[in-house]
């Protein structure tokens, strides 16, 4: 019966160092954990350099600064003002055709027949007085400044179009325009 203490005395005896074999496993997970951790970190971190690395290559260099064109190709200007031309004068025939076909009153005897009786009608000559005069005189002379007030708009609109802003108004305020003498 000797024998059967003894591996009690043993067991005893290794019962502390399985307790301390069970801490040390313990410890060796949680050092293996964050060994991965490290290691995945680690490779995110290479992988962004690679990426930084990748762009870098990647980068282009402008060796001649582009320069802006004198003139546009194509001027898109006289087809502007060719719609804007054919929409005004469309609008303007649209607001004459309107104003007639909605308008009832009589424009001629034949209408005016067909209203009355053609014996209650007479014709009457007309009596220029001295306002009559005066009116048809302004009449003129509102229609000679409309006349010349487009033909001026017509010819300012001709000079945008065909002189830069910037060079007409060096012409214009250039002493040499208006031949001032002694400079």
């Amino acid at each position: 019966m000797a024998q059967p203490a003894a591996p009690r005395a043993l067991s005893k005896a290794q019962e502390p160092q399985a307790d301390d074999l069970v801490v040390l496993q313990g410890q060796r997970e949680v050092l293996q954990k964050r060994l991965e951790e490290a290691n995945s970190k680690l490779a995110v971190a290479r992988l962004g350099e690679n990426l930084e690395r990748d762009q870098q290559s990647n980068r282009f260099q402008v060796i001649e600064p582009p320069t802006l064109p004198q003139r546009p190709l194509k001027s898109g200007r006289l087809k502007l003002a060719a719609i804007a031309f054919a929409a005004a004068a469309m609008a303007g025939f649209g607001g004459v055709l309107a104003a007639e076909t909605l308008d009832k009153s009589i424009r001629g005897g034949h209408e005016l027949v067909g209203i009355v009786d053609r014996h209650l009608i007479t014709s009457l000559p007309f009596i220029e007085t001295h306002t009559d005069v005066l009116r048809k005189r302004r009449r003129i002379m509102w229609g000679v400044g409309i006349v010349i007030l487009v033909a001026l708009t017509g010819v300012a609109a001709a000079v945008s179009y065909f002189v830069p802003a910037e060079a007409a108004w060096r012409d214009l305020l250039s002493p040499n325009v208006l031949n001032l003498p002694g400079k």
